[in-house]
């Protein structure tokens, strides 16, 4: 589903086009609101808080700071990556030759 750019609580918030669910950066966070209704985000949305009291409902939230998540990311966000490829497998140790068979 599509994101619209809206503004609310002087930040640039992304909503769903049902209005259901809002994404929002600020601060070092990106808070996300998941609602069963637009009435429930909308007042979810005019309810968020800091959680030290900095900031209460309907003020101003913090615009978005600057941190190095994009240049360093989580390593759940990692992809390992293996080869199969002979050249990147260690090397195994040589099996015995195989005595000769008797007739």
């Amino acid at each position: 589903m599509p994101l619209q750019r809206l503004a609310a609580r002087g930040l640039t918030v992304y909503a769903t086009a049902d209005r259901r669910t809002y994404e929002l950066p600020t601060g070092s966070v990106i808070v996300a609101i998941y609602a069963a209704n637009p009435t429930l985000a909308r007042r979810a949305l005019a309810g968020l808080a800091t959680l030290n009291g900095t900031v209460l409902p309907g003020e101003r939230l913090p615009p978005p700071t600057r941190t190095a998540y994009a240049q360093t990311p989580l390593s759940s966000q990692l992809v390992v990556v293996k080869s199969t490829s002979a050249r990147t497998q260690s090397p195994r140790p040589a099996k015995p030759p195989r005595p000769a068979a008797r007739r």
